[in-house]
């Protein structure tokens, strides 16, 4: 792929979503469901104006049969298999040097169709219906960032918990301006994570930051506009995160959560079953 300067760009969002290597975990078929999950909720917008960039190594199963999805293998190895057994640090590093590589490789690829914005997505977070029909009739010069969202633990799909700051926590939290978002001259792909451009899209809590640093300013989407999924393949999860306490639990229950309604379940397609097709609109 080759970069290209446009005079005019797509008014489109490009949903650049990095999937793990099948050497990075122990149940393929359980990735890919979490994709499809993800992908579906991406298709489910009620603005077509989209398409979902997926970066990977090992062509995904389980997809939704769209014209909008594009698969990207992408030209450097993945993970070795005995990465699974590294220590938390040197894992996350490896792991994330790759996720990091990917979505460079696949905003590269909506730099040269002249998307006018992108989204970095997680492979296994819900997207609102609302987003991208909101960004687009915006159309603001620089991009938005996700200041409100929601948090679904997998074991209890009939609550989710209200978060704020949520690119804090998620990285499903940015869409940019595709030829202002920093991007290498000539990107290379066997740098690891200590490269400022690997790593800017991995460690997605400074983004808003660094981009008003460059004189331009993100927009806050006004409403909660994704869900981050927390499960048992996560990486997040899979570190040595400290669990809360009952009464840690309890009161976050009490305080942030709110039941999945009809609504939220036909916005964000959660539920097994709603997850795996497309409402009509």
């Amino acid at each position: 792929m080759t970069q290209l300067q446009h005079d005019s760009e797509i008014l489109r969002i490009d949903f650049v979503v990095p999937l793990r290597a099948k050497t990075t975990t122990n149940n393929w078929s359980r990735t890919c469901e979490l994709l499809a999950q993800t992908v579906s909720s991406i298709l489910n917008s009620r603005d077509d104006r989209l398409r979902v960039l997926i970066s990977c190594h090992d062509t995904p199963e389980q997809l939704p049969h769209d014209s909008r999805i594009e698969i990207l293998r992408v030209p450097f190895a993945p993970p070795l298999s005995e990465s699974k057994s590294f220590d938390t640090a040197k894992r996350l590093f490896v792991w994330e040097t790759d996720k990091g590589r990917k979505l460079l490789y696949g905003i590269e690829r909506a730099r040269a169709s002249g998307t006018r914005y992108f989204m970095p997505t997680d492979a296994d977070d819900l997207i609102s219906s609302k987003l991208v029909g909101w960004c687009l009739e915006q159309n603001h010069p620089y991009g938005y960032f996700i200041d409100e969202g929601y948090r679904l633990n997998d074991e209890n799909l009939s609550r989710v918990y209200y978060r704020r700051r949520f690119f804090k926590e998620c990285g499903s939290s940015a869409i940019l301006r595709t030829q202002l978002a920093p991007f290498p001259h000539q990107p290379d792909y066997s740098l690891d994570l200590n490269d400022r451009y690997t790593r800017r899209y991995v460690v997605h809590a400074y983004l808003p930051e660094s981009m008003a640093r460059q004189g331009n300013p993100l927009k806050p989407v006004p409403f909660p506009s994704a869900v981050y999924r927390f499960h048992e393949q996560n990486i997040f999860a899979a570190s040595a995160r400290r669990q809360d306490s009952p009464l840690r639990r309890w009161l976050r229950e009490l305080i942030k959560g709110r039941p999945v309604d009809d609504a939220l379940r036909a916005e964000f397609l959660i539920g097994n079953g709603a997850m795996q097709k497309r409402l009509p609109k």
